[in-house]
């Protein structure tokens, strides 16, 4: 047998193992192939459990105190607190009994006059903003206008022993007065204020003095009367254009004392501005209900040069 016979019958049993190794080798790899796509498959249902919070049929049960996506879109939110200006009047007196900053003077006026709690609760607020005071307005109506001593534009401006809003009822009457009668818009209840504080009028403790009216008004423009408490004679400066600044004791209007202004009658009574309850000035006030709680007068009219 030549070399070449030799080595064709050599070649075959190698051949037959050669095919056999490689068709081996490609079902491996089929297999291989086959667990690395079942474990990319079984990866990505992991990855959408973990993802989508859908758990496969083999995960375990959430706990009771898992915490689980919200299914509500849009969750109540917690409840927002009640306003303090939509408190009722005790409910605010309460706030303000409980709050240190308040001072003590302020919650007895509160205390006392229902009607200014909600200046009393602003105090924090407002106690330090500082406001511009147009009264040209009220000043160009020709008559006595309606001012409020706790007033937010000044009512929180010192006065005395405490702020306007509290212990300026006397300068707020005159400053009504004095811009009704002389048209000058300059004496507001700020500018009186400094006036009588800084002319001895203003006795911390105890108030503004009953000089003030009788006096000190005359620098205002004015020319004041002292009158005597009678019926008549009132109605008569009333009728002549002449309000009349009066002082109060104890009684409806105050629990210690108080200036307002009389502005008019009728059969029903006369008129007043309460500078600290704008629901006194509301009503009529008969003389027989007035004058007890009544302690001076002066009537008031314009220094008109001759």
């Amino acid at each position: 047998m030549s070399y070449e016979r030799q080595s064709r019958v050599a070649d075959r049993p190698s051949t037959r193992r050669s095919s056999y190794g490689r068709r081996r080798h490609q079902q491996q790899r089929m297999m291989l192939l086959l667990a690395v796509s079942l474990v990319i498959f079984l990866t990505a249902l992991g990855v959408k459990s973990l993802f989508f919070g859908v758990p496969l049929e083999n995960d375990p049960p959430l706990a009771e105190n898992s915490v689980q996506p919200s299914t509500d879109p849009t969750p109540t939110p917690d409840p927002t607190p009640t306003p303090l200006l939509a408190l009722n009047y005790e409910e605010k007196l309460a706030y303000i009994e409980e709050d240190l900053s308040y001072p003590r003077d302020m919650l007895e006026f509160a205390q006392k006059y229902p009607q200014v709690v909600d200046y009393v609760l602003a105090y924090p607020e407002k106690k330090d903003l500082e406001h511009t005071i147009d009264l040209s307005a009220e000043a160009a109506a020709g008559e006595i206008p309606n001012l409020i001593q706790w007033d937010e534009r000044w009512g929180y401006e010192p006065y005395g022993s405490g702020l306007i809003g509290y212990t300026g009822c006397g300068p707020v009457c005159l400053s009504m007065v004095a811009i009704g009668l002389t048209g000058d818009a300059t004496w507001n209840p700020v500018e009186v204020a400094k006036f009588a504080t800084d002319n001895g009028y203003c006795v911390p403790g105890n108030g503004t003095a009953w000089t003030l009216m009788s006096e000190g008004a005359k620098q205002l423009g004015l020319l004041p009367k002292e009158i005597p408490l009678s019926e008549g004679v009132m109605k008569n400066h009333l009728r002549d254009g002449h309000p009349i600044i009066i002082i109060v004791g104890p009684g409806d209007f105050t629990f210690s004392g108080h200036y307002m202004v009389i502005t008019g009658y009728d059969n029903t009574g006369f008129q007043i501005l309460d500078p600290n309850n704008p629901e006194n000035t509301k009503k009529t006030w008969t003389y027989e209900r007035l004058s007890p709680q009544i302690r001076n007068l002066w009537a008031m009219q314009a220094d008109v040069p001759a």
